[in-house]
C-alpha cells in the first residue's frame, strides 16, 4: 500500500507545476492587457478590458467544447488503441472549430458596434470597448487553433509541449502590449493585437510538436464520418463544460448593472477586485483540477486510499497559497493598486478597502472549489454542477446586485463573501448530513476521508 501511495505522490507532483502554468498562462494573458493598459492607457481602460473578458471568453466556448469533448474522446479511441479513430476525432475538432470561428470573424463587422455600445453603457467606455472586443472577434480563428492544439498536445506524450505554448504566448503578450501601447500609441487596438500577435509567435511549439517523430495525432482527409465524429465531439464536450455559460452571464449582469448605476471609476475598481480574485484563486484552483486527473480513475473504481493522499496534499498546497495571499491583500493592497496603475487617491481610496473585503471570501472560495472538485472525482456530478451554479448564478447574482441596490459597491464586496460563505455552510452541513447518514452506500454517504483512512486494502 506504501508503494501506491509513493507512485500516487509523485503522480502530483509531476502533474501540478505544468497544470499550474497552463491555467495561469490563460488567464494571465486576459488580466496582464488590464494591467499595462491602466498603466499606459488610464483606469477607463481597466473597465473597458473587464467588461470585455465575457464576451470574448463567450466567443471561444465553440472552441472549448470541441477540445474538451475531442481530446475526451481522442483519448477513449487511444485506450483501446485504435489510432486512426482518435486522429479522426482530431482532424473534426479542428476544422470545425476553425469553421465556426471563421463564421464569428465574418459576421463581427456587423455586431461590435451595437455590442460595444450595450455593454459599456456610454459613449467614452464604448470608444475603448469597440476597438478591443473587435480585433478579438476578427482574431478568433487564432485563439480556436491556439486551444485545440494545446487540448491535444497535453493528451500527448508530450504533455509540457501545451505548458510552453502558454507561457511563450503571455511572455510575449506582455512584451507586445508595453511596445504596441506604450511605444506605438496604438490604443485598445494595439492591446488585443497583442494577445493574437503573441499566441501567434507561440504557435512554433505546434511545428515542434508536428515535426515527424514528436507528435501523437495527424489530420485526415474529411469524409463523410466527419460530421459524425463532430457531433460526438460537441456531445462529450457540451457536458464537460462545467457550466462556463453560467461564468460568463454572472459578470455580463453585473458588470452592465455597474455601469448604468455607479459608474465608470467603479467599474474599473470591480475589474481589478475580480482580475486580482482570479489572481489569488488561480493557483489553488489549478492543483484543485491537476488533482482530479491523477484521481478520477480511482474514484471510478471506489479505490478511495488513492483519493484520500492526493486531496490531503491538494488540501495542504491550497491551504499554504490562500494562507499567504489573505494577508498580502489585508495588508498590503496598495502593491495590487499600483500593479494595475491607479494611483490617484480616490480611486486607491475605493480600492483598498474593496480589495480588503474581498481577501475575506477566500477561504470560503476555496473550500467550494475543493468541494466541485471531490464530488467530480467519486462521480456525484450533480452535487458539483448544484455547487457550481450557486456560485456562478443562483445564489451570487441575486446576493451581488440586492447588495449593490442597498449598499452601493461596498454591498457588492460584502455579499461576494457572504454568497461564497453561504455557499461553504450549505456544503459543509450537508457532508456532515451525508456523513453521518444510517444507511452506509447510500447516495448521502458521500464523506469517505474519515473511513479511508481506516480501509484494509490488497496491494
Amino acid at each position: 500500500m506504501q508503494g501506491n501511495a509513493f507512485l500516487n505522490n509523485k503522480k502530483i507532483h509531476q502533474n501540478i507545476l505544468p497544470g499550474v502554468f497552463m491555467t495561469a498562462a490563460v488567464q494571465m494573458v486576459n488580466i496582464t492587457d488590464s494591467i499595462i493598459a491602466g498603466n499606459i492607457l488610464g483606469q477607463d481602460a481597466i473597465a473597458a478590458a473587464g467588461i470585455s473578458m465575457p464576451v470574448l471568453l463567450l466567443i471561444q466556448i465553440p472552441a472549448i467544447i470541441l477540445a474538451m469533448g475531442g481530446s475526451s474522446e481522442a483519448a477513449l479511441f487511444l485506450e483501446k488503441h485504435d489510432k486512426q479513430k482518435a486522429d479522426r476525432v482530431f482532424s473534426a475538432s479542428v476544422v470545425a472549430a476553425f469553421i465556426i470561428s471563421l463564421f464569428i470573424a465574418i459576421l463581427s463587422p456587423f455586431l461590435i458596434e451595437e455590442l460595444a455600445i450595450t455593454l459599456s453603457g456610454n459613449a467614452a467606455l464604448a470608444e475603448l470597448t469597440e476597438p478591443y472586443i473587435r480585433v478579438n472577434f476578427m482574431g478568433i480563428p487564432v485563439l480556436s487553433m491556439a486551444i485545440i492544439f494545446c487540448y491535444f498536445i497535453n493528451l500527448s506524450s508530450k504533455p509540457h509541449l501545451g505548458s510552453i505554448f502558454l507561457i511563450i504566448a503571455n511572455m510575449f503578450n506582455m512584451v507586445f502590449d508595453i511596445l504596441f501601447l506604450k511605444f506605438f500609441g496604438m490604443g485598445m487596438d494595439g492591446c488585443a493585437i497583442a494577445t493574437l500577435a503573441a499566441y501567434l509567435a507561440a504557435m512554433v511549439v505546434t511545428v515542434v510538436y508536428f515535426m515527424p517523430g514528436n507528435h501523437q495525432f495527424h489530420l485526415r482527409r474529411l469524409d463523410r464520418k466527419f460530421f459524425g465524429y463532430t457531433s460526438l465531439v460537441v456531445k462529450t464536450g457540451i457536458l464537460k463544460m462545467d457550466f462556463t455559460l453560467m461564468s460568463v452571464l454572472k459578470p455580463v449582469i453585473i458588470n452592465f448593472v455597474i455601469v448604468r448605476f455607479l459608474g465608470n471609476s467603479y467599474m474599473a475598481v470591480y475589474s481589478v477586485c475580480v482580475g486580482t480574485m482570479l489572481i489569488a484563486g488561480l493557483c489553488a484552483d489549478s492543483i484543485a483540477r491537476m488533482v482530479k486527473n491523477t484521481t478520477g480513475i480511482s474514484g471510478r473504481y471506489n479505490d478511495y486510499y488513492d483519493i484520500y493522499p492526493s486531496y490531503k496534499k491538494k488540501i495542504k498546497y491550497s491551504c499554504i497559497i490562500t494562507a499567504v495571499l489573505i494577508i498580502l491583500f489585508l495588508t498590503a493592497p496598495q502593491v495590487i493598486t499600483d500593479l494595475f496603475g491607479i494611483t490617484e487617491e480616490n480611486m486607491m481610496a475605493l480600492c483598498n478597502p474593496a480589495l480588503r473585503i474581498f481577501a475575506c471570501s477566500f477561504p470560503f472560495c476555496l473550500y467550494n472549489k475543493l468541494m466541485i472538485i471531490y464530488y467530480q472525482n467519486i462521480l456525484h456530478t450533480g452535487l458539483s454542477a448544484i455547487i457550481m451554479l450557486m456560485q456562478e448564478f443562483l445564489l451570487a447574482v441575486p446576493l451581488v446586485l440586492a447588495g449593490m441596490f442597498l449598499f452601493g459597491f461596498t454591498g457588492i464586496c460584502i455579499m461576494t463573501v457572504v454568497s461564497e460563505a453561504v455557499i461553504a455552510l450549505l456544503v459543509f452541513f450537508y457532508g456532515i448530513w451525508g456523513q453521518y447518514n444510517d444507511r452506509p452506500g447510500g447516495w448521502l454517504d458521500l464523506y469517505i476521508f474519515t473511513r479511508a483512512a481506516d480501509e484494509k486494502f490488497m496491494d
